[in-house]
C-alpha cells in the first residue's frame, strides 16, 4: 500500500521535475553559449579593426604590382614581414597577411612571422601557395563581405578574419588576420564548472521543496486547498506587481541612456541636419528651375509668360532663403563677404511688391510705398542681403494683416561725408492685428541677443531671425513699435554707398563685370557631364544644348574615367555624389594618373547642393578649378564655363 502510494507520487510530480532539470539544461547551455558568443564577437572586433590598417601599413601600390612570384623583390617582401609583425604586436594578434587568388588558387602576398625568424631572416613567403584555403575563402572575392573562420592544428586554436579589398589601380586581394583563441577555450572550460556546479545546487535546492510539497500533498484537505489557493494567488499577485515594478525601472533606465545618446547624436549632427536640409531642397529645386527657364524659352503668351516668370521668382527667392539661413549657421566673420553692386531703390520694391502680388490680391489688401527726393538714384550696397531683410518684413507684415494697408516709406536720415553714404530708413507699417505687450518684449530681446534665435514663442519665427543676423552683418539696426489691434511698425536703418551709372566700372570693383563683353576663343565645347540623377541629366542636356555644345553622360566616376581613355573632352561637369566612385574621387584620379586618361588638365567645374565650405575645400584638395551650387544657372555656368575653356578665369 505504502509503495502504492510512492509511486503515485512519483507519477504526480515525473512531469515538473523533468521540466526542471530540461528547464536547467536549456537555461545553462544558454548562458554557456553567450559566453562562447560574447568572447568569439570581442575577438572579432578585434581583428576587423586590424584588417582595416593593414592596407595603410603596406605600398598603395603593392598590390597592383603583386602579380607573380617574381614582380616583388625578397627585400621589399622582408620589409613587408617587419612592417606587418610589428603590427601585429601592437593589435596583439597573432597572425596578420594578405592573400591574391590565381586561378583558382590562393597565395600569399605579405605576412606577419614570429621573433625567431625576424632575428634570424629564415622567412620570406611572398607568393607561397595557401593549400589550406577553405572554398569559402576562394568565393569571398565574389561574395564581397568579411569572413570569419575558426580552425584548429597542432599549433593551437585560431580565429581568421578575411576581407576583400580593392587596391588603387582596381585590383582585388584579401586581407587577413589570425588569432589564438586557445585561451577561449579554457575560459569556456572554467564557466562550464562554474555552470555544473550552480545546477548541482539548483537541484539541491529543489530537492527539499519537492519533499515539503510530498508532505504538504499528504496533509491536504478540501479547506487547507482553498486556503492554499487563495494564498498562492495573492502571491502571485504580490510578484507580478514586482515583476511590473522592476519591468517599468528597467525601461525607465533604458529610456534614459537612449535620451542620453539621441541628445549627443543631435549635437554632434546639428552641421549635418542644416546641410543635409540644404541639399535636399536645392536638388529638387535645380529641376524646378532648370525646367521652368526650359519653358519660358518656349513659344508662351503673355500670361503664360507671367506666370513662369512668377514661378522662378519664388524659386530664387527659396534659394536665397536657404542661401541666408546657410549664412547665419555660417555667421562667423571670416565666412561671410558683402556683395556690393549698383541699384534703384524704387527698382527693389517694385520687384518685391510684384513678388507679393498674388498673395496681396487674396487678402485684399494694398501695398503702396514713398521714396524721400533726397535720397540718391543710384545707390551700392549688398542688395542681396537687402532685399531678403525687406522680403522678410514685408512678408511679416502681410501674414499678420487680413484686411487694410501696408505702407513702405523710405526717407533720408544723415549722410556720412568720410565713406562717401547716406543713411536711409525704411519704415513698413500694416493696419494688422499688431503684437501684445508680452511677445513685444520677447522679439525686443531677441533683438538685443546676439546669441538668441527668434522661435515660433516670439510670433514671427525664421524671417526676423534671418533678418536680424543680416542686418547684423550691413551693420544696420532693426527696432519696431506697436499696438495691439492697431498694427505694427518696423524699422530698418542702413547705411548705403552712393553710387552713379556714368562712373567707370573700373572704379566700382565689386560690381559684377558683363562676361559677355569677353571674346572667347572657342564657341562650343564638347563636355563630359557626371551625374547620375536622371532628372537633373534631362535638364542639364536640353540647357546646355541650346548653346549648341556636345554633351557626354557618365552615370559614375568609373564611367567618367572610361569615357576620358577614348575621347577628348573640354570640359568636365562633375556631380559630387555618385555610386562606384563619387566626384571628388573621380577627380584626384584625373589630377593624379595622367598615363590612364591622358588629359589631367582638362577643367571640372563641381555641381553640388552640398553649399559649405568644407565641402568647397574637398573640392579645391582634389584639383577642381570652380564649385557650383545648385539650383544651377545655365547663363552663368556657360559664361564660367568659357573663362576656363579660353584660359580667361584667374584661379590660384
Amino acid at each position: 500500500m505504502q509503495e502504492n502510494r510512492f509511486i503515485s507520487i512519483i507519477s504526480k510530480f515525473a512531469i515538473p521535475i523533468l521540466f526542471y532539470f530540461v528547464g536547467i539544461s536549456i537555461l545553462l547551455t544558454i548562458i554557456y553559449q553567450e559566453k562562447k558568443h560574447s568572447l568569439l564577437k570581442e575577438v572579432d572586433n578585434k581583428l576587423s579593426r586590424t584588417l582595416d590598417i593593414i592596407p595603410i601599413s603596406l605600398l598603395k601600390d603593392f598590390h597592383d604590382r603583386a602579380t607573380d612570384s617574381l614582380s616583388i623583390s625578397p627585400i621589399e617582401d622582408w620589409d613587408n614581414i617587419k612592417r606587418l609583425t610589428k603590427l601585429a604586436k601592437q593589435f596583439d594578434v597573432s597572425f596578420l597577411y594578405t592573400l591574391i587568388i590565381r586561378n583558382g588558387k590562393v597565395y600569399f602576398t605579405s605576412c606577419s612571422t614570429n621573433n625567431q625568424e625576424i632575428q634570424h631572416k629564415t622567412t620570406v613567403r611572398y607568393f607561397t601557395e595557401y593549400t589550406e584555403a577553405s572554398d569559402k575563402l576562394k568565393k569571398l572575392p565574389i561574395s564581397n563581405k568579411i569572413l570569419f573562420e575558426t580552425t584548429s592544428d597542432r599549433w593551437g586554436t585560431f580565429r581568421s578574419a578575411l576581407k576583400p579589398l580593392y587596391s588603387p589601380g582596381g585590383n582585388i586581394y584579401i586581407a587577413g588576420a589570425d588569432m589564438d583563441i586557445s585561451y577561449i577555450e579554457d575560459k569556456l572550460s572554467q564557466e562550464l564548472f562554474y555552470l555544473i556546479l550552480s545546477g548541482i545546487i539548483l537541484t539541491l535546492l529543489f530537492i527539499p521543496t519537492l519533499v515539503q510539497v510530498i508532505r504538504i500533498d499528504k496533509k491536504i484537505t478540501n479547506s487547507l486547498k482553498k486556503q492554499i489557493d487563495e494564498q498562492t494567488a495573492e502571491l502571485s499577485n504580490k510578484l507580478v506587481e514586482n515583476s511590473q515594478t522592476t519591468i517599468k525601472l528597467e525601461k525607465a533606465l533604458q529610456e534614459k541612456e537612449e535620451f542620453a545618446q539621441k541628445a549627443q547624436e543631435a549635437l554632434n549632427s546639428k552641421t549635418n541636419l542644416i546641410t543635409t536640409i540644404s541639399h535636399e531642397l536645392r536638388t529638387p529645386l535645380n529641376v524646378i528651375i532648370g525646367i521652368n527657364t526650359l519653358l519660358f524659352q518656349t513659344k508662351l503668351n503673355d500670361e503664360q509668360k507671367d506666370y513662369c516668370q512668377t514661378i522662378n521668382n519664388a524659386a530664387i527667392q527659396i534659394v536665397k532663403l536657404i542661401e541666408e539661413a546657410m549664412q547665419v549657421y555660417y555667421s562667423q566673420p571670416e565666412r561671410i563677404n558683402l556683395e556690393l553692386s549698383l541699384f534703384e531703390i524704387n527698382d527693389l520694391l517694385m520687384q518685391l511688391i510684384n513678388q507679393f502680388s498674388s498673395a496681396l490680391r487674396h487678402k485684399k489688401i494694398n501695398l503702396t510705398y514713398e521714396i524721400d527726393e533726397q535720397i540718391p538714384t543710384h545707390l551700392v550696397g549688398d542688395v542681396s542681403f537687402l532685399r531678403q531683410i525687406l522680403f522678410n518684413l514685408i512678408n511679416n507684415a502681410i501674414k499678420f494683416t487680413e484686411k487694410g494697408n501696408i505702407h513702405i516709406n523710405v526717407t533720408f536720415d544723415e549722410i556720412n561725408p568720410n565713406d562717401n553714404k547716406i543713411v536711409v530708413l525704411f519704415k513698413i507699417s500694416d493696419t494688422g492685428i499688431g503684437i501684445d505687450e508680452e511677445q513685444q518684449r520677447k522679439i525686443l530681446k531677441a533683438l538685443n541677443d546676439d546669441g538668441q534665435l527668434i522661435n515660433k514663442s516670439s510670433g514671427l519665427g525664421l524671417g526676423l531671425t534671418l533678418s536680424k543676423h543680416l542686418a547684423k552683418m550691413l551693420n544696420a539696426s532693426i527696432w519696431f513699435k506697436s499696438e495691439k489691434n492697431k498694427g505694427t511698425d518696423f524699422y530698418l536703418r542702413v547705411a548705403l554707398g552712393v553710387g552713379t551709372v556714368n562712373k567707370n566700372p573700373e572704379e566700382l570693383p565689386l560690381i559684377p563685370e558683363n562676361a559677355n563683353s569677353e571674346k572667347y576663343k572657342k564657341e562650343h565645347f564638347h563636355i563630359l557631364l557626371a551625374e547620375d540623377n536622371e532628372l537633373n541629366v534631362k535638364v542639364a542636356l536640353r540647357s546646355l544644348e541650346k548653346f549648341k555644345h556636345e554633351i557626354s553622360i557618365a552615370q559614375s566616376g568609373k564611367q567618367v574615367i572610361s569615357l576620358m581613355k577614348n575621347d577628348h573632352f573640354d570640359i568636365i561637369l562633375m556631380d559630387i555624389e555618385m555610386p562606384e566612385m563619387d566626384g571628388i574621387e573621380a577627380a584626384k584620379f584625373i589630377r593624379n594618373h595622367p598615363e590612364e586618361v591622358g588629359h589631367i588638365n582638362v577643367p571640372i567645374i563641381a555641381l553640388t547642393a552640398h553649399a559649405t565650405p568644407e565641402m568647397q575645400n574637398l573640392c579645391k584638395n582634389a584639383g577642381i578649378n570652380n564649385f557650383v551650387v545648385k539650383p544651377i544657372n545655365f547663363n552663368e555656368l556657360n559664361e564660367l564655363m568659357h573663362k576656363l575653356v579660353n584660359n580667361t578665369l584667374s584661379q590660384e
